[in-house]
């Protein structure tokens, strides 16, 4: 018998929440060889502590230098030649940043030649409008609007909830004896009390799903609900649901991680009283996310960053 310490695997286990979308935007190039060593890209990221930086990334023909626009962070360079065509520029762009393992973006084909995607890898609010361009001689057109990020602090608990269909097998000669159950789906959903409940979150589980922000004519922005997203699909509006572990400190630790894909806050009630806090009730419910790997696309306990493309 060995004399080592003792433990257990029980654990008293809260999480930390973070909901949202992960910005994605598209930029498409105007006119062949309009773009030259020197001009850049603005980029605004979210890092994996879900903090905003705002960055660019530039044509590097060899000649000309980096230009260091002021208040911008660089993110990454593409090495381009004099003369280059857009579709030229493009491909060097998916070369530099498809496969390149940075931690907080990456690349993908847009629908022709002359375009590409570049998207945040983790979810947050990105003001587009204050983003801009950079000095590239390009068109940028929002794919997905970022919003979201961590939902603050819960009570009384978050809980998952599964359960899975199954169709009953039976026959005539053997009566209501159930001889198997034929697997047909299951379905995914987290319930949890919000309370700290600041105008930004309260704007991002309200207005980013089944409601609205409204700022009347010379008015102050109001948040509520109304007919304006009747008969819309949800999963338009669904985003990214994280629950890392609070003892684990580091935040790119996500070997505890619980992700759903795919999933949509919906508001269940809010409570007011003089002798508890006020709290904000939310169910999310899971989503199919069919460009992932089928073993995994409904949710997926563990690292989440990984690759799991379909």
């Amino acid at each position: 018998m060995g004399c080592g310490v003792q433990g257990t695997n029980i654990r008293v286990e809260p999480m930390r929440v973070f909901w949202g979308r992960e910005h994605c935007r598209n930029y498409i190039f105007n006119g062949n060889g309009s773009n030259s060593g020197g001009d850049y890209l603005n980029l605004t990221i979210i890092d994996p502590d879900y903090n905003q930086t705002v960055g660019y990334i530039w044509f590097d023909d060899g000649v000309a230098s980096d230009p260091a626009p002021a208040g911008k962070t660089l993110l990454g360079s593409v090495s381009i030649l004099a003369g280059d065509t857009s579709a030229q520029i493009v491909a060097k762009v998916l070369l530099a940043f498809l496969f390149s393992g940075v931690d907080d973006f990456y690349a993908k084909a847009g629908e022709s030649a002359q375009e590409f995607c570049l998207c945040n890898k983790f979810i947050g609010e990105i003001d587009n409008t204050a983003e801009g361009t950079g000095t590239a001689n390009v068109t940028k057109v929002v794919e997905v609007q970022g919003i979201g990020g961590e939902l603050g602090a819960t009570s009384g608990g978050v809980e998952l909830s599964f359960e899975a269909q199954t169709i009953e097998i039976k026959s005539d000669q053997t009566g209501e004896i159930v001889l198997d159950d034929i697997f047909a789906g299951s379905t995914a959903s987290a319930s949890m009390s919000l309370i700290e409940l600041t105008q930004g979150i309260l704007k991002t589980v309200i207005a980013g799903v089944s409601g609205d922000a409204l700022t009347p004519s010379g008015g102050t922005e109001v948040l509520g609900q109304g007919q304006s997203k009747l008969y819309n699909s949800m999963y338009d509006y669904a985003g990214k649901l994280i629950l890392h572990p609070v003892r684990i400190i580091d935040i790119s630790d996500r070997s505890d991680d619980w992700v759903f894909w795919k999933s949509a806050p919906l508001i269940e009630s809010v409570s007011f009283s003089g002798t508890e806090q006020k709290a904000l009730a939310v169910n999310f419910k899971a989503y199919l996310d069919k460009s992932l790997d089928q073993k995994v696309n409904l949710w997926v306990q563990g690292d989440w960053l990984q690759d799991f493309s379909a």
